[in-house]
């Protein structure tokens, strides 16, 4: 039933709220940041949530062949999973230093739950499932962002 609903393609009151809240989080997190380390993060945060894509398709079957989900899982490997693992490192170190590694696991972590929870209701992960984790793992990146630089944890490396 839920896979059924999902597929209708529209939007309750529950989702709405969840897009609010997701939108006025992200743009109080972006708001928040220091002038010095905007930069690093602005370009860290969306390339880590995007590639938190692959560890979920490798670890998650998708919820139904045809979909979104099942063209995802299908395209990560050989090449595309590890080839966007070492990118994403490698922006990380770039914008943050080895502190920009663990920005990358809590963003993998937040995703990885997120996609762990929807796959235990639905049997798989779908194209909305994705796109709910690339949310969550962002949200987790800007508030490890900021943490990180409100407690002096480090400083970006990327400052322009």
């Amino acid at each position: 039933r839920r896979l059924a609903v999902m597929r209708e393609g529209t939007i309750g009151p529950a989702g709405v709220m969840a897009l609010v809240l997701v939108l006025l989080t992200e743009w109080s997190a972006i708001a928040s940041l220091p002038a010095d380390a905007r930069t690093a993060a602005l370009i860290l945060a969306p390339a880590l949530a995007r590639w938190t894509v692959a560890p979920v398709g490798l670890l998650f079957a998708p919820a139904r062949p045809g979909g979104l989900g099942h063209a995802i899982h299908a395209g990560l490997w050989p090449l595309a999973a590890p080839f966007a693992t070492a990118l994403a490192a490698v922006i990380a170190l770039v914008t943050f230093g080895l502190a920009g590694l663990a920005i990358l696991v809590a963003a993998a972590v937040g995703a990885l739950v997120t996609a762990g929870a929807a796959a235990r209701m639905l049997g798989g992960v779908t194209g909305d499932v994705y796109g709910a984790a690339i949310e969550v793992a962002q949200v987790v990146a800007w508030l490890a962002i900021l943490a990180g630089l409100h407690q002096g944890w480090f400083e970006p490396v990327l400052t322009v």
